[in-house]
């Protein structure tokens, strides 16, 4: 997966357990923002099809991706082993999209789903409790109604 978020200009940040966390820096401006989720989505659709074809006791495996648009703080952290990271609102949202999303689609957040020119490949799966945010409208690539 390293290599797809390289190819496609998405910088990993880590992995935590089962969980990759990867994001696509952008300049201001809402067809940087589409292009950068674009990438993202070129990812995520990657993933998906990785695990599709990787077979666990005989049963296909599936992931789970979430996705949210908006600023994060990024930083280094550490005083002897230092490791880049990010946070903030953004973070928070796409993981709980990842969290309370439906194995083997892309949830994403109406934040997200406004930013998309085609708009097809996804479709309203909402309103979602989200921890700290209550109900909130999501989006889920086709396949979510599994």
């Amino acid at each position: 997966v390293d290599e797809i978020c390289e190819e496609h200009e998405v910088e990993k940040i880590k992995t935590i357990g089962d969980c990759y966390m990867c994001v696509a820096f952008t300049e201001d401006g809402v067809e940087a923002q589409r292009r950068a989720l674009g990438r993202v989505l070129a990812v995520a659709d990657a993933m998906h099809d990785i695990a599709a074809r990787t077979l666990l006791e005989g049963e296909p495996m599936s992931v789970r991706v979430g996705v949210h648009t908006g600023l994060v703080l990024t930083g280094i952290i550490g005083k002897t082993k230092f490791a880049f990271d990010l946070w903030g609102d953004a973070v928070n949202v796409a993981s709980r999209m990842e969290s309370t999303g439906v194995p083997g689609t892309t949830q994403i957040t109406a934040d997200a789903y406004a930013l998309l020119e085609d708009k097809s490949a996804f479709m309203q799966r909402g309103p979602v409790e989200v921890k700290g945010k209550g109900k909130l409208v999501t989006y889920c690539s086709t396949g979510c109604g599994r």
